[in-house]
């Protein structure tokens, strides 16, 4: 995969998989993909997947296919709150390459699943971060999302 060409730290085989339950299973998540390349961006959506497309410029004006270099992802787990008694999403994995750090990638992920959510009736969106990665909390508060009181437990069954 093109994440384990550029030296990605993630696990590529679960990226894999995730996508592929994505696209076998689109009533539970959404799979939104980021492309490096100029600050212009459209978003739009298919079985399952979304793009937030941001291209490099090529001669006719159209992106080679070459230049479709991904630059992050996110992957929303949907769900049904029964405290907003409407539909929410969770942002389950928002990962930008480390050489694209600091262009807006992440950002326009999140817009993306924002006005997406917006259009589908969703009430909100909801994510968990590591409490020591600073910057990432950062992003997410200078993108509207507020810290909860609330304690994450999770119960392994595997």
């Amino acid at each position: 995969m093109i994440m384990a060409q550029h030296g990605w730290p993630v696990n590529t085989e679960r990226v894999a998989e995730t996508i592929r339950h994505v696209f076998a299973h689109p009533e539970q998540a959404r799979f939104v993909v980021a492309y490096r390349g100029d600050p212009g961006s459209r978003a739009h959506s298919g079985r399952g997947c979304a793009s937030a497309v941001s291209r490099s410029p090529a001669p006719d004006d159209q992106p080679a296919a070459s230049s479709r270099y991904v630059g992050g992802m996110l992957t929303l787990v949907l769900a049904y709150s029964t405290w907003d008694g409407a539909p929410i999403a969770s942002v389950d994995d928002l990962i930008v390459d480390p050489a694209e750090r600091g262009q807006g990638l992440a950002t326009k992920l999140l817009a993306w699943a924002a006005d997406y959510g917006r259009a589908q009736g969703w009430s909100r969106l909801e994510l968990n971060v590591e409490l020591n990665n600073a910057t990432a909390r950062r992003l997410y508060q200078r993108f509207g999302f507020t810290r909860q009181t609330r304690a994450l437990y999770v119960y392994s069954l595997r």
